[in-house]
């Protein structure tokens, strides 16, 4: 069979072994269709693609017999197993005494012969077990059969899944459609069907935000030099694609022509109308509707400026639960992807009371995609304390790769300001040039300036309002200049 899938990935058509079940067959003609469209990916890609539906048949085959409705594991398979391992005279009297067992009996044998001839009636006992045996033996197999295929068809369509959503992810990250990751066995306790959903769709909101990539882009010093920051707008909105409605317009576009001007082909006294109408582009047409206002974040250097490394700090407390925590996601995975594609360090770490802070490195790709993807499906609880994610990141700066880092935090501002956390982070802007930076999500009712307040250090402020995610409206409330 493996030898069958093997040639499957490389375009090849190798007969399966005559001698396979009819169940296995049709589990492998499965496998080898849904195996066919990788022919054309590299040899490594192929590779981990195969040892990954060796991984999952494995675990199919390994969980058969532990099924818990298994004839096997059933009150009547074990009464059968406890049966056979009786003497002939003591299984007589059990099974005499199992009224389930013997109605699954031929009438024939439902009763011991008559008499006291011991070996008759050890002769019957004997063929009522093999008859029961044999039962279960065909219900074992019509029910591991069932399992299998059943089995097989999850363990594929697990597959897909997981290679679209690491398409969509991985265009995110631009690299395009790619199968970046796939074959490092995620399928079982990894990442949750409902997780690969929701990285589909932070992908697709990086895809549609720019407002969300402006700003990665407008992180990291140049260099180490201080960049020259322009004007930025105060507020911009973009809304959603469906909410902006087409427009109706005069002109001679057929394709774009509406229902009720068609119409008047339908009738020949009225075709002339039309004729006339299409001459004088006076054709009622649908118009597309306009570009949305993109008002650019004018907060970095003009294209093309090499960008330094990033230090982000992300709340992960229960307060960021609905629209906060999806953007602030939403931002490191666009972040991820500034930093992949312009050789930029980045370093995350999530904070909230009562968790060990952890640092986390995206500079090594396909290495760092497994951490990326724990980063963006990781739960959320307890309260919020930067404290110590803020003190891990000044330490930080030690390191000669983020010697010339900025330094980003994410929250929705629920938290009091501290004032040894302050003045560690003001040292440091001081003597290293730091550039701290805060983009908050606080709810509705909380100002702007007063989430400003829980964040005194930041040199330059982001406010976006998570009510209007994805729809996002920003404001820069503080270090719009430098």
């Amino acid at each position: 069979m493996v030898a069958s899938w093997s040639a499957a990935l490389s375009g090849q058509d190798r007969p399966l072994p005559a001698s396979l079940s009819p169940a296995w067959a049709e589990a492998s003609r499965r496998i080898n269709a849904a195996l066919a469209p990788w022919g054309d990916k590299p040899p490594a890609v192929r590779q981990r693609v195969l040892f990954t539906v060796l991984n999952g048949v494995e675990r199919i085959h390994r969980g058969l017999g532990l099924l818990p409705d298994h004839p096997a594991q059933s009150a009547e398979g074990q009464a059968l197993a406890a049966l056979q391992r009786l003497p002939a005279e003591a299984a007589a009297a059990a099974l005499l005494n199992a009224p389930i067992l013997r109605s699954r009996l031929p009438r024939a044998l439902q009763s011991p012969p008559a008499g006291e001839d011991a070996e008759l009636r050890a002769a019957w006992v004997k063929a009522a077990i093999h008859t029961l045996v044999q039962q279960q033996d065909a219900e074992i197999v019509q029910r591991a059969d069932a399992s299998l295929l059943a089995a097989v068809d999850v363990l594929l369509s697990r597959l897909e899944e997981k290679s679209r959503a690491l398409g969509v992810l991985g265009r995110a990250l631009g690299l395009g459609l790619t199968t970046l990751g796939l074959g490092s066995d995620w399928s079982e306790g990894f990442v949750s069907p409902q997780a690969w959903d929701n990285l589909e769709a932070l992908a697709l909101e990086v895809e549609r935000s720019p407002a969300l990539r402006q700003l990665a882009d407008a992180l990291g010093r140049l260099d180490g030099a201080r960049p020259a920051m322009g004007p930025a707008p105060q507020r911009w909105v973009t809304p959603p694609r469906d909410q902006r409605p087409a427009r109706l317009a005069y002109g001679d576009r057929v394709a774009t022509v509406t229902p009720g001007e068609l119409a008047l082909l339908a009738d020949p006294d009225a075709r002339l109308l039309f004729e006339l109408r299409l001459a004088e582009r006076a054709l009622l047409c649908y118009s597309p509707p306009p570009s949305p206002p993109q008002a650019r974040l004018a907060l970095g250097p003009k294209a093309g400026d090499r960008r330094g490394p990033i230090l982000l700090c992300l709340d992960s407390s229960g307060s960021m639960d609905g629209a906060p925590a999806q953007a602030a996601r939403a931002l490191t995975l666009c972040l991820a992807r500034a930093a992949l594609s312009h050789r930029r360090a980045l370093r995350v770490t999530q904070f909230a009371a009562g968790q060990t802070t952890e640092w986390v490195e995206l500079t090594e790709w396909p290495g760092s995609l497994p951490a990326l993807i724990r980063l963006l499906t990781r739960g959320l609880s307890g309260g919020t304390d930067p404290r110590a994610a803020l003190r891990g990141a000044v330490e930080a700066l030690h390191d000669p790769r983020y010697a010339q880092a900025d330094l980003l935090l994410v929250s929705d501002g629920r938290f009091l300001p501290e004032a040894e956390t302050t003045a560690a982070i003001t040292e440091a802007q001081a003597q290293r040039g730091l550039r701290a930076w805060a983009l908050l999500l606080p709810p509705a009712g909380v100002s702007d300036e007063a989430a400003a307040l829980a964040v005194p250090w930041a040199g330059r402020v982001i406010v976006a309002r998570p009510e209007t995610w994805p729809a996002a409206v920003w404001t820069m409330v503080r270090g719009a200049t430098p």
